[in-house]
């Protein structure tokens, strides 16, 4: 169960961490990204974050793994502002 989980560590550079802060904000918008798997490579992308690095530390805060399913569709079934306020506890 998404809830029950502890806060993974996950290691996060300045970068990283302002990236994730965007991701956060975009998820919880009002307004529903289009596409969250390009939302998300796109804020890695423009905020110079490897996107493979920067799906693996999702995976990491989501899932406590490094690997998982497709990212976009998974958020979007736990429920974006979930996955927006555990994003936050990381920035």
């Amino acid at each position: 169960e998404f809830d029950q989980q502890e806060k993974t560590q996950v290691d996060l550079d300045d970068t990283a961490k302002k990236a994730l802060k965007i991701l956060s904000e975009a998820l919880a918008a009002d307004e529903e990204p289009e596409d969250i798997q390009n939302t998300i490579y796109q804020i890695a992308k423009s905020n110079d974050v490897q996107p493979k690095d920067f799906f693996k530390i999702l995976y990491q805060i989501i899932l406590g793994t490094s690997r998982g399913p497709k990212i976009g569709p998974f958020i979007q079934d736990i429920g974006r502002k979930k996955v927006s306020k555990t994003l936050a506890e990381y920035v």
